[in-house]
C-alpha cells in the first residue's frame, strides 16, 4: 500500500471549513506526540499565539478570551482542509473540557 505524504508545514495558515462549508478558522498549530502521531490541530488566531509561545501574554495584554478550537486528528480531513463534523460539535467538546 502506498502511503500519501502530506507536508504539514504547507497547511499551516490555510483556512479550514466544517462539513457543511462554514469557515472555522485557519490551521495554526499541529500537536503531535513524540512518536510523530498527530493528536490534534489548533485553529484560530489564538492557535497562532500558542504556536509562537505567547498565548498567556496575548490574554493579559490584549484582554482576550481563548477562542482557539482544538480539533482531534480523527475529525479532520487534511486532503480538503475540512472537518468531518459541524463546527458546533467542536464547540460542545470545548465546553466539556471546561
Amino acid at each position: 500500500m502506498n502511503a500519501q505524504r502530506i507536508h504539514l508545514e504547507r497547511l499551516v495558515g490555510k483556512m479550514v471549513v466544517d462539513s457543511v462549508g462554514k469557515k472555522v478558522g485557519r490551521l495554526e498549530e499541529i500537536i503531535a506526540r513524540r512518536d510523530g502521531a498527530i493528536e490534534e490541530y489548533v485553529l484560530g488566531k489564538e492557535g497562532l499565539w500558542e504556536r509562537l509561545g505567547v498565548v498567556g501574554l496575548s490574554m493579559i495584554f490584549l484582554r482576550r478570551k481563548r477562542k482557539e478550537r482544538h480539533v482531534p486528528w480523527e475529525k479532520m480531513d487534511l486532503g480538503g482542509l475540512r472537518l468531518k463534523c459541524r463546527v458546533e460539535e467542536l464547540e460542545g467538546r470545548a465546553e466539556e473540557k471546561d
